[in-house]
């Protein structure tokens, strides 16, 4: 009988991560982490597609009872792509981490695969409208699922830039269209 680890962190959403279109930008999600333990815990979160998300931070410390917020981001998609249709998921994995640890990455290569506690998170991508021509005070006062970003958040500046040239390419590709 297999040995059952003790639950290390609370991940929130637990089972399922669902991203909403339109998929021609950017699109954000955080996942909220916990640590329920007296002790402090490392973490690791690993994704089936990285070429697709880019998880910061992806390692990273949790003290006892502190919670902690990961930024997923979903890079913009061409249209139809075989992206939308595939099983992507998510593997946060951690680990007992109380000794000093000067570098997380060295410290993840280091540890026993036996030790390591996991948790696996689906992807669910749900296409919204595609319709990438939005009114600016749609884009300013959004639902907040596309882009939380704060003056002192580079990536998030730079991401939010990344949206905008989209957008203007969409835009200048139906211009061309109707010529």
């Amino acid at each position: 009988r297999s040995f059952e680890p003790k639950q290390m962190l609370v991940v929130d959403p637990p089972s399922e991560i669902v991203f909403e279109g339109p998929f021609n930008r950017a699109v954000c999600k955080k996942v909220m982490v916990f640590n329920p333990c007296n002790y402090r815990v490392a973490f690791k979160l690993k994704t089936t597609t990285p070429r697709l998300f880019f998880v910061r931070p992806n390692v990273g410390l949790i003290k006892p009872n502190e919670s902690f917020t990961i930024d997923i981001f979903m890079h913009p998609l061409v249209s139809n792509s075989s992206a939308l249709r595939s099983n992507h998921k998510f593997l946060m994995q951690a680990v007992e981490a109380n000794d000093f640890v000067p570098d997380l990455h060295s410290f993840w290569r280091s540890i026993n695969p036996a030790s390591i506690w996991d948790t696996k998170i689906k992807v669910k991508l749900i296409e919204g409208k595609t319709d990438v021509q939005q009114t600016g005070s749609d884009q300013e006062h959004g639902n907040g699922e596309h882009q939380d970003t704060d003056v002192n958040d580079p990536l998030g500046l730079l991401l939010k830039q990344v949206n905008t040239l989209e957008e203007e390419k969409q835009s200048l590709l139906k211009q061309v269209e109707t010529l």
